[in-house]
């Protein structure tokens, strides 16, 4: 249960935290929706519900979640640090190589030109060339970067230098990109290799609830299937028109959430922003697209509800939310109405059964 909990929670994480922090939660004997009264019809139309998936695409979630679930575990060691007795040897698949490097674009006659005399301004700082410096590729070998220089990566060694040609098309987005041909030189600085733990029975039982990797991956499994067809069936929901006050509330806790951190950081929030790899430009543009995606997702998700009648007791919601409180910290149902809110507990409980609902209309194919 406690790992569909997580998940359950983890689109509101953002929105929890700012509740807590802007003191604009709900109130304990709020027990009511925010869309009560509306005609949800008029807002969003749902989209299908009977959502399919093959039994490879399951497989191959399930595989990408175990390998984060080991790695998370895993133990990384510096290739060629003898003083901790690692000798030193060539890259190998599933290491993480740190890199610098620089692009230079072939012209008309065979000369290579340092893509950043192609650029100007403002648009350098967001060109490839600046992007691949001092980048780390993680799990070389498995297709997370560019195949060209994942393949010179692997049989080179710390302190080399390699020179990659790569040939792009009309889809890459530097304007003086498309259709080119680049040369980047590749130079290795770092190695590690990450050795993960035995994938045992008593290894899952050390580090879950669960006493064996059968049923880790049997609740995995379906973990990530409720998941991924909620956001299969929300992505298919088409917004009519928002609720102006619903969108202007997230906006709001979305801006004072950010300058509360910038606060907190002793920072103006350009510099708080910059300081965790964004800028301030498209800032309110960011904040409509989270408040809108939020609304978004509630009215399908209260729709869902209405439309199917979707409902429970007061029992089954007070053991629901006996079920989550160890997991989110308190010692019982008052604490945890107090923190979070009736409304947003409701709302949890809600999802799970959205989710249920659209699982037991999955078709699986072979």
């Amino acid at each position: 249960m406690r790992l569909v909990l997580k998940r359950l929670f983890a689109a509101l994480a953002v929105l929890l935290a700012t509740a807590c922090l802007c003191a604009c939660g709900y109130s304990f004997n709020d027990v009511s929706t925010p869309y009560d009264g509306m005609n949800l019809k008029k807002y969003i139309k749902l989209g299908e519900y009977r959502i399919q998936l093959t039994q490879t695409e399951i497989d191959n979630m399930l595989e990408s979640e175990r390998k984060a679930f080991l790695k998370s575990f895993a133990t990384v060691n510096l290739i060629g640090d003898t003083a901790n007795n690692i000798p030193d040897r060539a890259i190998k698949k599933g290491d993480n190589v740190t890199i610098s490097t620089e692009v230079k674009v072939y012209g008309e006659n065979g000369e290579l030109i340092p893509l950043d005399e192609l650029l100007a301004g403002e648009e350098a700082e967001d060109s490839l060339s600046s992007a691949l410096k001092d980048y780390t590729v993680e799990d070389v070998g498995n297709g997370y970067f560019l195949p060209e220089i994942e393949n010179a990566l692997i049989g080179s060694w710390t302190g080399y230098i390699e020179y990659v040609d790569v040939q792009y098309d009309d889809k890459v987005q530097t304007e003086q990109l498309k259709n080119k041909k680049v040369q980047i030189t590749v130079i290795i600085s770092k190695v590690q290799e990450v050795v993960l733990p035995e994938y045992t029975d008593e290894f899952v039982a050390s580090k879950t609830d669960y006493d064996t990797v059968a049923e880790f991956e049997t609740a995995l499994t379906k973990d990530l299937i409720l998941s991924y067809i909620w956001n299969v069936y929300n992505d298919s929901a088409e917004v009519i028109k928002y609720p102006t006050d619903r969108v202007i509330k997230y906006q709001t806790e979305f801006t004072e959430y950010y300058d509360y951190l910038a606060r907190s950081a002793n920072m103006t929030l350009d510099e708080y922003l910059k300081s965790i790899g964004t800028d301030i430009d498209g800032y309110a543009d960011r904040a409509l697209s989270y408040a809108q995606g939020t609304v978004k997702e509630e009215m399908v998700l209260y729709y869902t509800v209405e439309r199917e009648n979707l409902g429970f007791t007061g029992e089954e919601y007070k053991a629901y939310a006996n079920s989550v409180l160890d997991h989110y910290g308190s010692d019982n149902i008052e604490m945890l109405e107090n923190t979070y809110g009736r409304e947003m507990i409701r709302r949890a409980y809600y999802w799970e059964l959205a989710k249920d609902f659209l699982y037991e209309n999955l078709e699986i194919k072979p």
